[in-house]
């Protein structure tokens, strides 16, 4: 279903690699750059440090040491949307969503110029994330109204159902966090809802939007050629479990798109 207004405020697409090619350390090849550029005005190189730690006998990590590292950031004027490339990872971002193909595109070109130069990488895992903010407080005209019953007009009681859990003390409620995962044959689901409280008091979750984070993701190794069938596929089951998650309330807030 298509709407009018959304509350999506992240949608990114990852794919993580891995190469038998050395990787590149301070530069980036122009084929790979010249392909970012045609989307993205704006570049600037950002030195990334990863660190490692092992697991020693009684449990506990233990730091081994650091590498450093270098990532490729390209942006438009307003950096509300972004493209990452690293020797591990390339990652394409947007606050602003207006469409999947405006991110599906430059990351599909993207790739294939990676892949042109770097012909001997794996692609590891490939993920799609939806991350809707629903906030209505300002809908909640009578403030005295419980958490759940304000949330219960608008998502799915199956998502919602551990805030009625304790309901005579829903007043000192300061944080809901629910995680389901489901895996299939080639791809898994990771479904984080309720309400991201990083205050964690009673006085502020009242004002916190619902959070609605979806991501989709491959559980082994695909092929290039099989990397838009994946992104189709995953942006249909994220669309699939909103679609489920909300109800009649919240599509008349969003308003359906009937030209669609």
């Amino acid at each position: 279903m298509v709407y009018k207004k959304h509350f999506l405020s992240d949608v990114i697409i990852r794919l993580d690699l891995v190469s038998t090619d050395p990787p590149f350390v301070d530069t980036i090849d122009k084929t790979i750059s010249d392909s970012c550029k045609r989307y993205f005005n704006k570049s600037e190189i950002r030195v990334i440090e990863q660190k490692f730690i092992s697991i020693n006998e009684k449990g506990f990590p233990s730091f081994i040491g650091s590498e450093k590292g270098y990532e490729w950031f390209y942006s438009n004027s307003s950096k509300s949307k972004s493209l990452v490339v690293s020797p591990k990872t390339i990652l394409i971002a947007t606050k602003n969503y207006i469409t999947f193909e405006d991110l599906m595109e430059p990351f599909y070109d993207v790739v294939a110029a990676y892949l042109k130069v770097y012909n001997n990488c794996l692609l590891r895992r490939l993920g799609v994330r939806y991350v809707d903010k629903i906030d209505l407080f300002n809908l909640n005209k009578s403030k005295e109204i419980s958490i759940s019953s304000f949330w219960n007009k608008y998502i799915a009681k199956e998502i919602i159902n551990p805030l009625f859990f304790y309901p005579y003390a829903e007043q000192h409620l300061s944080r809901n966090i629910n995680i389901l995962e489901w895996n299939y044959e080639d791809f898994g689901i990771k479904l984080q809802t309720g309400i991201f409280n990083s205050d964690n008091d009673p006085v502020s979750v009242k004002n916190k939007p619902f959070i609605l984070d979806t991501d989709v993701f491959t559980t082994s190794i695909i092929e290039f050629n099989e990397l838009k069938y994946f992104l189709e596929k995953f942006k249909n089951e994220a669309n699939k479990l909103f679609e489920l998650a909300i109800k009649p309330k919240l599509r008349n807030i969003m308003e359906i798109n009937n030209d669609e």
